[in-house]
């Protein structure tokens, strides 16, 4: 199946923003199928680009959307959560270096 085509009948656009295989390609996990396509399509670069760039920017401005308030960083620090508040914030802070790094400057300052 090449990359833009759904299995049924009707066909997308590679440039589609839901196309998995676009998507692949901004974050540079394309497949061999995909990079083939974009061998053969190269007016498609300089989208792929642009949209790397945005994501990019997206990123250094929302990198922080999804993480605990410091507030509750600093309740998670001094034992003031309940138990399943505490344990979602643990798994995070495993895997958010920025929370990470926010909650060792709440543990040095307390």
């Amino acid at each position: 199946m090449k990359p833009g085509r759904q299995k049924s009948d009707s066909c997308t656009s590679f440039l589609e923003s839901g196309n998995p295989a676009f998507m692949a390609a901004i974050d540079g996990e394309a497949d061999e199928t995909t990079l083939e396509y974009l061998r053969t399509h190269p007016e498609y670069a300089h989208e792929i680009e642009r949209m790397r760039e945005l994501q990019t920017r997206l990123r250094i401005r929302l990198f922080r959307l999804f993480c605990p308030s410091s507030d509750m960083l600093r309740d998670y620090q001094l034992g003031l959560l309940t138990e399943e508040q505490h344990q979602a914030i643990a798994e995070h802070v495993a895997l958010c270096p920025h929370c990470a790094a926010e909650l060792g400057l709440l543990t040095t300052c307390s």
